[in-house]
């Protein structure tokens, strides 16, 4: 099974040095083992502070449901046009790549508003609206930009045992500061309560 959870949208490539995984987050993906929204199973993976400031080495360690924990090398972000090769760590079966790549979400952000005004300008005194799609530019409004990614390929028999049908999940969760809310959940690293 390969997993892909993409976080930290919009970087901007000019400044890819300055982007990394925030240390004080936890990034979890819980499984549902029994189509009842509670995840019986998680893998959980966290980030170094960088030893050296922008654009020195940061590390991941990912722990996952069946219990292997994987440690390894982000990929270093670049302002150069030639971007490094990725960094993939293997070990037991399970290969991680956490690192920047390009942004994947398409949107087509001027068509979007364009389609919306036209729905609202021929909605007016309770007409029906009329969305008109040749108003789309077919243009990536995200094209360029970037996104924190994390790989993650394993047997499926690490994330969620014998199971053939399950639901997923991602989270992340601030380690330090105040609960914002009396039910919210407090999480540190490897345990939850």
């Amino acid at each position: 099974l390969v997993l892909v959870l993409s976080t930290y949208p919009l970087e901007n490539p000019r400044f890819a040095t300055s982007y990394q995984y925030d240390p004080d987050v936890i990034f979890q993906i819980g499984f549902d083992l029994g189509g009842k929204g509670q995840f019986a199973r998680r893998l959980t993976a966290q980030f170094s502070p960088l030893n050296n400031g922008a654009g020195s080495r940061q590390t991941f360690t990912i722990t996952l449901p069946s219990g292997k924990t994987i440690t390894g090398n982000v990929t270093q972000p670049t302002i150069h046009s030639t971007e490094p090769g990725p960094l993939v760590t293997e070990k037991d079966g399970v290969k991680v790549f956490a690192g920047q790549r390009d942004d994947p979400f398409f949107f087509d952000l001027v068509g979007f508003n364009r389609v919306v005004a036209k729905i609202n300008a021929t909605s007016v005194n309770g007409g029906p609206g009329t969305a008109d799609p040749s108003l789309f530019t077919h243009t990536d409004a995200f094209a360029g930009f970037n996104v924190q990614t994390l790989v993650i390929e394993a047997p499926i028999s690490d994330f969620v045992g014998g199971v053939r049908k399950f639901g997923m999940s991602a989270f992340s969760y601030r380690k330090v500061g105040p609960k914002l809310r009396a039910d919210a959940r407090t999480i540190t690293f490897g345990t939850d309560t």
